[in-house]
């Protein structure tokens, strides 16, 4: 009996959490044990009482699991609420502070008292929120807020095309302040060619209403610009220069064949080399950059414009002696040499433009021999930008 007695306390313990001390079970059978053999003829009279001890004692039991159960739901929502705070507190706005000079600079929009961190480089979705007021005659029936995400900047140069993705989960809507619109779906990245200047909006819905848009950016005049190269090369300089002239003020940049070249709205291209040179004009005026290109042949290769045969016994001064005509027309700092082909001999030597070659070898002075041929060498002092330093060609004594 007592042992039935024992396994019945057990049975209706067994999911209390306090822990089971084996010395009380002990100390209860044995007062149990002592009393078995003086009760074991009054044992139907007494079973009420055993059975009220049990009782009783489920009821403790029963009242220590209730309660012990409810303080361990309660130090478990107390350790969640804990859990959920610390969460919240890491979902706060990152500082702005930049820690590393190395790290990209970020700016802060403040709307409505929150902080959207936002950088140049890649560009992040703006969220910026959009109130929309249904209305049914004239009685407002309910009011949303919807979150835009979408990127762009706050200027844009007419005719420049840029690639908007729409962030939301529904159509977005550029809209014109003429009305006209333009429509991208959900994670579409749509290219738009931004030709017509003035305000664009960005809204959910296809509609001018200014409670259902919020202004997304301006469109502004961007320079036309023009130039128009001659067609020849003008030498009346001694230079091989092609003018060009920008139709706009500003700053004007110009490019040949891909390489920066001078600044200005007029500028001198010096064309020393036969062929097609790629001109670049780029001209960026309120915050607009506009580009255009055009080419220019250019026919020969400059030479200082020299001529190839001297006749020293005329009488023309231009005929019975040789200097590069470009060299009296520039007036510049030079050194010439008459250079025999055959022996590599330096036959003439000046630096004055009074001192030209008349067909003689200076250390001989005699006349070099008709139809003989010569190479002539011109090294320039201060060569101009882009120009080389020495000159060659041939001269023959006619």
């Amino acid at each position: 009996m007592s042992k039935n007695i024992e396994d019945l306390f057990k049975q209706s313990l067994e999911n209390y959490e306090e822990p089971y001390d084996p010395s009380a079970w002990n100390a209860l059978q044995s007062k149990l044990d002592s009393k078995k053999d003086a009760n074991l003829n009054s044992k139907n009279s007494n079973n009420w009482k055993v059975f009220a001890l049990i009782s009783a004692t489920i009821g403790v039991a029963g009242y220590f699991m209730y309660f012990g159960k409810s303080n361990t739901t309660k130090t478990e929502i107390k350790k969640n609420s804990i859990k959920t705070e610390i969460k919240e507190q890491t979902n706060l706005p990152i500082s702005n502070e930049v820690k590393n000079p190395k790290e990209e600079i970020k700016s802060t929009i403040k709307t409505n008292a929150r902080e959207i961190h936002s950088t140049s480089v890649p560009q992040k979705p703006i969220e910026k929120t959009i109130e929309f007021k249904v209305e049914d005659n004239k009685n407002i029936q309910n009011e949303t807020k919807r979150t835009l995400l979408v990127t762009s900047r706050p200027i844009y140069c007419q005719g420049e095309i840029e690639t908007f993705k729409n962030e939301n989960d529904q159509l977005l809507y550029l809209i014109h302040e003429s009305g006209k619109h333009y429509t991208i779906r959900k994670d579409e990245k749509k290219p738009i060619e931004l030709n017509d200047v003035g305000t664009y909006y960005w809204s959910f819905e296809n509609s001018l209403n200014t409670e259902n848009k919020i202004k997304g950016f301006e469109v502004i005049i961007s320079p036309k610009i023009n130039f128009t190269p001659p067609q020849e090369v003008d030498l009346s300089t001694g230079l091989p220069i092609v003018s060009l002239t920008s139709n706009h003020n500003g700053n004007n940049k110009w490019y040949v064949n891909g390489k920066p070249y001078a600044q200005g709205k007029e500028i001198d291209l010096y064309a020393f080399n036969k062929g097609i040179y790629e001109i670049k004009l780029i001209n960026e005026s309120n915050g607009c950059k506009s580009e255009l290109t055009k080419n220019f042949d250019s026919e020969d290769n400059y030479n200082l414009m020299s001529v190839t045969g001297i006749e020293p016994n005329h009488s023309d001064p231009k005929r019975n002696s040789f200097i590069p005509y470009a060299l009296f027309l520039r007036k510049t700092d030079f050194r010439m040499l008459i250079i025999s082909p055959t022996t590599g001999e330096t036959i003439f030597e000046t630096t004055d433009l009074d001192k030209p070659w008349k067909g003689k070898n200076e250390k001989t002075d005699e006349l070099v021999p008709e139809n003989s041929e010569f190479i002539w060498k011109v090294i320039l002092t201060n060569p101009v930008k882009g120009e080389k330093s020495e000159y060659k060609g041939r001269i023959t004594r006619i």
